[in-house]
């Protein structure tokens, strides 16, 4: 009886060990699963890694999709300017005026000559202005003939003009009269402004400052012109000569081969309107 107690007192202790050994075993299928849960969320980071570097990737592509999108207008835009800037301007217009045609007849007095000393076709001379032939002991320009103004007394105001009427001018278009002239004797070269030689073109005249002349040698020439613009196609054309009661004494003036042409319209207008 004592051994088969002890017997039963073994399996009894036997079935305690087996016992005590499964209680460990549920920590280790704990440990099972939790490893498969630090698998699962590891290949769920993972996951979520590989989503997000996609996503980044995604966003990245469409940046610089974006950013392609943005540089098109630009590299257009400044391709446009450039082709613009490469192409000359057509509306750009280049005035140029070749031989141009002298509207004033018979600018030297020289055909037909004068049939008196106020008198040549088309001229007209008024108060001291006279048509001399240069046999008198004057100088012409060019040719033989001049008109000559007769100032020897600037204390009363003298003067003299010439004048004719030009037609077929260009209504709005500008014009430069200009003409040749030196002084016969002047009694004092410093005479300052003094003297003065104006244009008149129909509605338009030579502003004071341009008239005034400077002391010129007598004998020698010196051209003077007047730009002006006309307003009508047939105007009267006047070149006159005076002194401002100058306590001077000048002889005469003399003028000669006389000139209207057409010219390039001039950034400032030096004429009076």
């Amino acid at each position: 009886m004592s051994s088969i107690r002890s017997l039963i007192a073994l399996v009894a202790i036997g079935l305690l060990s087996t016992g005590a050994s499964a209680g460990p075993c549920k920590p280790s299928t704990s440990a099972s699963i939790s490893d498969e849960t630090t698998t699962h969320t590891g290949t769920a980071i993972d996951s979520t890694s590989t989503f997000l570097t996609q996503d980044s990737a995604s966003s990245g592509i469409m940046i610089e999709e974006s950013s392609t999108a943005i540089a098109h207008p630009t590299t257009t835009s400044e391709a446009l300017v450039a082709s613009t800037t490469a192409q000359p301007s057509t509306s750009t217009s280049v005035c140029h005026i070749e031989n141009p045609t002298n509207y004033i007849q018979n600018p030297s007095f020289e055909s037909p000559t004068p049939s008196s000393e106020d008198s040549v076709i088309p001229w007209t001379a008024q108060f001291n202005a006279e048509f001399k032939h240069q046999s008198d002991g004057r100088p012409a320009h060019s040719g033989n003939y001049m008109v000559i103004v007769r100032l020897q007394n600037p204390r009363f105001d003298d003067r003299g003009e010439v004048s004719q009427q030009v037609t077929g001018l260009t209504v709005g278009s500008w014009y430069r009269a200009s003409y040749y002239w030196t002084p016969t004797y002047i009694s004092n070269p410093t005479w300052g402004n003094r003297c003065y030689i104006g244009v008149i073109a129909g509605a338009s005249h030579s502003s004071y400052d341009d008239e005034y002349v400077s002391y010129t040698n007598p004998g020698e020439f010196s051209q003077r012109s007047f730009d002006f613009k006309a307003s009508s196609s047939d105007l009267k054309l006047t070149f006159y000569v005076g002194c401002d009661y100058a306590d001077i004494i000048v002889d005469h003036f003399i003028l000669d081969d006389f000139e209207l042409v057409e010219i390039c319209p001039p950034s400032e207008s030096h004429v009076q309107i």
